[in-house]
């Protein structure tokens, strides 16, 4: 188990995002991982939502005073979203089917790189591009020609350290 810290969203963008992976996406092309350590990769994941800020503190980091302070101190309150995109899952396995998050003034990223300063050892910050996933898809899938009517401005509900 990692310590993750994430933005959130409310029920409605939820349902919107899940209807429109139910119109835009085939069930035939949603991926199901067979692996009881995959049971996070499970076809339509938008029930569950949100922006990753940081993955894989120590379990420590659940218990620090300082973390939720800096959170605060870096408040955002709204992202902005950009296109969609592909990225190649575990081994090739699958795909993960995305839409970027952009970071223009780098809110975010200074964000990332001061929880960083909670992990023993950084592997994440480096590497951040914020992004929400949407579903795992086969490897088949190609991104829908048809037009992204989603919300291009979307509130963050909560930014919560939780456990996964």
């Amino acid at each position: 188990m990692a310590v993750v810290v994430q933005a959130t969203f409310d029920d409605e963008l939820k349902k919107i995002f899940g209807d429109w992976v139910k119109s835009n996406i085939p069930s035939k092309f949603l991926y199901y991982s067979p692996e009881p350590r995959g049971k996070h990769i499970q076809g339509d994941i938008t029930h569950d939502l949100h922006l990753t800020l940081y993955f894989g503190l120590p379990k420590t980091a659940l218990h620090n005073e300082d973390l939720p302070k800096v959170i605060e101190e870096h408040i955002i309150n709204s992202i902005t979203l950009g296109d969609f995109e592909l990225i190649d899952g575990y081994q090739s396995l699958y795909k993960i089917f995305t839409i970027n998050v952009l970071d223009e003034d780098n809110r975010l990223k200074s964000l990332c790189e001061k929880i960083s300063y909670f992990a023993w050892e950084d592997k994440y910050s480096k590497r951040f591009k914020p992004h929400l996933t949407l579903a795992y898809v086969t490897n088949e899938f190609v991104i829908p020609e048809s037009e992204n009517n989603l919300p291009k401005l979307v509130n963050i509900k909560n930014i919560e350290i939780t456990e996964k």
